[in-house]
């Protein structure tokens, strides 16, 4: 007769604690970015007639800056320096590398002025117009006057309190600034940077007392 099997107590194997995945390589990401909003102005001068005495315009001076950042771009066009066209490129294709860096474009009448003649003129000089863009412009987003005052940059700064200006320009100086002459294009450099100075404590006075619409997209 068999013997029984002497009986085997099994004790369970202790169980490993699971150790964690390794966590995956990876790169920490800067935190959203603010907006970069380019304000910006444009100077021309009459060209050539279209018909009756309607011109075209011929750009001479565009001036940039970033809202919130120190630096201002200017560019105008001088005679007696490189060749007229060139310079015209030169110009245009800097303000696209701001234009093209920036979320929204902002200036004061830049939907239905400064915009179209920038574009016309890169299609002009055979380079592809400027790219859509959400634009914000004081004028055409700006309060209606109802004709019961101007609503010229000039004046809206006055009625805000803003305490910059646009450097006057009368006729005289126009003429003089429209030869392109070295030195009277000093007229034209000054015009175009204090636009853009002014207009951006005007835009900041519009938007802090809630007179200024949505911006919208620009398209050429």
């Amino acid at each position: 007769m068999l013997k029984p099997l002497p009986r085997v107590t099994i004790h369970p194997r202790p169980v490993e604690p699971e150790q964690p995945a390794p966590l995956p390589h990876f790169v920490e990401l800067p935190g959203p970015r603010a907006p970069r909003v380019l304000d910006f102005d444009s100077e021309c001068r009459p060209d050539a007639y279209l018909g009756g005495d309607i011109t075209t315009r011929s750009l001479t001076g565009i001036a940039a800056q970033f809202i919130g950042e120190p630096d201002m771009w200017c560019e105008c066009i001088v005679a007696g320096g490189s060749p007229h066209f060139d310079q015209l490129v030169a110009m245009l294709e800097g303000f696209r590398e701001l234009y093209d860096a920036a979320d929204m474009v902002t200036g004061h009448n830049i939907v239905r002025h400064d915009l179209p003649i920038i574009s016309g003129a890169l299609v002009y000089c055979g380079r592809p117009p400027l790219e859509p863009k959400l634009a914000s412009d004081t004028l055409l987003h700006g309060p209606k006057s109802g004709l019961s005052f101007s609503r010229s940059q000039e004046n809206f700064g006055d009625l805000l309190g803003i305490a910059s200006d646009k450097y006057h320009m009368n006729n005289a100086r126009w003429k003089r600034a429209n030869t392109l002459d070295a030195e009277q294009v000093a007229l034209t450099r000054e015009r175009v940077t204090s636009d853009v100075r002014m207009h951006i404590e005007l835009r900041e006075a519009m938007v802090g007392r809630g007179l200024l619409r949505a911006p919208r997209m620009w398209r050429p």
